[in-house]
């Protein structure tokens, strides 16, 4: 069997990660030209944990392990008001952590840097799938660029956008927020004399004022040093450098007093977004002020907040869908890239199955059908509004 991945985010390096530590011919199709620093945090919980520790070789999930964040004070997602006094906590969603390390959070660079030590040069960049022909037997990808890929299974795992998605199932039902999410770090070094109240060593932070303005913190100072970990346990592979930092982020509404207020959000430079920081907490605790002051401006960046309506079930074919592709959803949950490697597992078990007899196309239909039971209810609770700042509201448990 030979399996095609459309897509080298999370959920496409570790189901390609995943099928070589089984055996399985994987070939994973990514659009940009490397591994780039998308993002920075990634809570993780024991969905996504258990499911590295099927997908991934020894070392590189003992790598994951000791790259991941110290564990927290508490894995709590803890709610403030403005001057960091605590409205409330709830727990995080997905699957307990009782082991004696814990999945806490990764840096989302250092994650897919992981995930992609094992495929080598079945990992090919520069390599945008713009769509595919299905036959009775086999499934050939389309590039850009002309070439093409031919193997028995086709998965699309390109995030919200995916071309494959869309010529599988039909356009998306985007469902925006109409808010877009103001990303940042500060290192630890940079808060050196600051005196940081306890509860920002948590699992995860939310922070909201009375007219509505809404601030996250999470903390990630990593259990060793990253290179540290890679001479040890992944030599020739490069792990970018982390430094200790605390991920700050802003919601921005498109319209209304706490809008960006200097033109189009999409069109601000970095620091014209954080200047929107900075102004946005002149009211809050003097701690925060002194946080959002010393945020090194060339890690800002804003992306909108919004998810995809969930689909209807379909019939199964040789060509299938993983994570965002399928089900993605707003990060106020701290669910999306776990269920997106949850994904990425179950679709490899399934696929395992094929050679011990079992027929691809239900081994696929299975998948999706298990797919459909764990992710939608906790997409569509992520997309629902009374989730947003509300202690207390809990989805129905992943299956």
């Amino acid at each position: 069997m030979r399996v095609i991945v459309a897509g080298g985010g999370v959920a496409g390096l570790a189901l390609g990660h995943g099928l070589v530590k089984y055996g399985v011919d994987v070939e994973v199709l990514e659009a940009r030209s490397g591994i780039e620093a998308t993002g920075y945090r990634l809570h993780m919980n024991a969905d996504g944990g258990n499911a590295l520790r099927f997908l991934l070789t020894p070392a590189a999930y003992a790598a994951y392990e000791q790259t991941s964040r110290r564990n927290p004070r508490r894995h709590v997602l803890a709610i403030l008001d403005e001057n960091l006094r605590e409205r409330g906590a709830r727990a995080h969603i997905g699957a307990p952590n009782d082991r004696l390390v814990p999945h806490t959070a990764v840096n989302r660079l250092t994650l897919r840097q992981i995930l992609a030590s094992a495929l080598g040069e079945r990992l090919h960049h520069d390599a945008c799938v713009i769509g595919y022909t299905e036959t009775a037997d086999s499934v050939t990808v389309r590039l850009e660029d002309g070439r093409e890929f031919t193997g028995d299974v086709l998965v699309a795992a390109e995030g919200m956008g995916s071309p494959v998605r869309r010529q599988r199932l039909g356009e998306p039902e985007f469902r925006d927020t109409g808010e877009a999410a103001i990303y940042s770090r500060v290192s630890y070094a940079a808060l050196e004399g600051l005196d940081l109240p306890p509860v920002l060593e948590d699992g995860f932070i939310l922070a909201f004022d009375p007219p509505g303005r809404e601030f996250t913190f999470g903390p990630f100072p990593p259990r060793r040093p990253v290179r540290e970990v890679a001479a040890e346990l992944l030599p020739g592979t490069t792990l970018t450098d982390v430094v200790p930092y605390l991920q700050v982020t802003v919601s921005v509404p498109a319209e209304g007093p706490n809008a960006f207020t200097q033109g189009s959000v999409w069109d601000a430079d970095q620091s014209a977004l954080h200047t929107h920081m900075v102004k946005a907490v002149q009211e809050w605790s003097p701690v925060v002020r002194d946080i959002v002051d010393r945020i090194d401006v060339t890690s800002v960046s804003a992306v909108p907040i919004r998810g995809i309506a969930t689909t209807e079930p379909w019939e199964p074919s040789r060509v299938t869908v993983v994570g965002d592709a399928i089900h993605g959803m707003p990060p106020n949950y701290g669910a999306g890239a776990n269920t997106a490697l949850k994904d990425a597992a179950y679709l490899a078990e399934h696929l395992l199955r094929v050679a011990d007899g079992s027929d691809l196309v239900e081994e696929i239909g299975a998948y999706e059908a298990a797919m459909r039971a764990y992710a939608y209810p906790i997409a569509n609770a992520a997309q629902n509004p009374a989730s947003r700042n509300d202690a207390t509201f809990v989805p129905e448990p992943s299956a």
